[in-house]
């Protein structure tokens, strides 16, 4: 997977992001692990589809609930470092084995649809999410196994840049998708000279190579001093469509996020 990042330096659009804490969760559960230490998971509901609310499962507790298409963001809550299972229920689709490591974040996704078949379990590694209190950091997780492979763009202004801020991604891939895991998932990497200012941002999801063939366009406010996820998904308005669920990461949240993009291409 090709890594790209563009910072045009034009005005900002006209929208907003919504993002409202919701009740629902569960919070301060703690997983024993056979390797000691603890990690940080959560679960999120990027299916159109689904039969929500869904809770995430592991070593026989619950430790998201309330989880749906209103408040489709869970909250980290503590799992055991070493080997876990992750059931979402109620769901068809297999648990995903992960070995946990310690002091580490992951999002473990519903994507797909169960209409045509595609319903499937991802798990991310939310790597380096620590938030800069001079930068908007946001990482690019693909749970849209219908769309193929895309590019995304990341950008403020009204015109597309000349290359994508996260290229040739599959679904079960990230940003953080480079050949030495666990890498920097986040955008402008832990580090980095990089800094990117508070304001509108847009969200363009393309097919791979061809910027002509729009996905899914939306906006959200992103600030600095936090960490965000986007999230792609399948659409159920049609083929050639997706959708884009953005969660705040850090600071962490106590309740359930709803998620809303100002889009011209989101059901």
């Amino acid at each position: 997977m090709k890594f790209r990042f563009k910072l045009p330096l034009a005005g900002v659009l006209a929208a907003t992001l919504v993002l409202a804490a919701c009740s629902g969760g569960t919070v301060g559960n703690i997983i024993a692990g056979a390797a000691g230490g603890k990690g940080q998971v959560r679960l999120v509901d990027a299916s159109p589809d689904s039969a929500g609310p869904l809770s995430l499962v592991v070593a026989a507790t619950t430790i998201n609930s309330g989880v749906s298409s209103a408040t489709p963001f869970g909250i980290y809550a503590q799992v055991g470092a070493g080997p876990q299972t992750f059931t979402i229920t109620p769901s068809t689709v297999p648990g995903v084995n992960k070995s946990i490591a310690a002091s580490t974040f992951y999002t473990v996704v519903l994507g797909g649809q169960a209409g045509n078949g595609t319903l499937a379990e991802y798990i991310f590694q939310d790597t380096n999410s620590v938030q800069s209190p001079t930068s908007v950091r946001f990482k690019v997780d693909d749970a849209a196994p219908a769309l193929g492979t895309i590019d995304v763009y990341v950008y403020q202004g009204a015109t597309l840049p000349a290359t994508p801020t996260v290229a040739g991604l599959t679904a079960g891939q990230d940003s953080g998708s480079i050949a030495s895991p666990p890498g920097n998932s986040y955008i402008p990497p832990q580090g980095s000279a990089t800094t990117l200012p508070s304001g509108v941002y847009t969200i363009t999801v393309t097919a791979a190579g061809v910027p002509g063939n729009v996905l899914f366009t939306g906006s959200a406010t992103l600030n600095v001093n936090s960490s965000y996820s986007f999230i792609v998904g399948d659409s159920t308005a049609g083929p050639g469509t997706a959708r884009v669920l953005l969660a705040v990461d850090q600071p962490p949240v106590g309740s359930n996020q709803s998620s809303m993009l100002t889009s011209s291409r989101q059901p």
